[in-house]
């Protein structure tokens, strides 16, 4: 019984640390993952604004717009 234990007790003493290892790796993950799509949303939305409000103020293209074209047809 006791060649039996002392299995157990390596198997157990082997397989704990490398299961924690694989939680804190996941737990770790998942909190990066959440901060970062909080920081994609709490840009995004300014973003959006930006663009929706300077489309109907500047509906036709300003002479800067024409001179990139030009750079960019020559």
């Amino acid at each position: 019984m006791n060649n039996l234990q002392s299995q157990w007790s390596h198997i157990f003493t082997f397989e704990i640390p490398w299961v924690l290892l694989i939680v804190n790796f996941i737990t770790i993950s998942e909190s990066v993952f959440f901060f970062c799509c909080i920081l994609q949303f709490s840009h995004q939305p300014p973003n959006t604004t930006i663009i929706t409000t300077n489309k109907p103020t500047h509906p036709h293209p300003t002479s800067a717009d024409n001179k990139i074209d030009n750079i960019f047809q020559a």
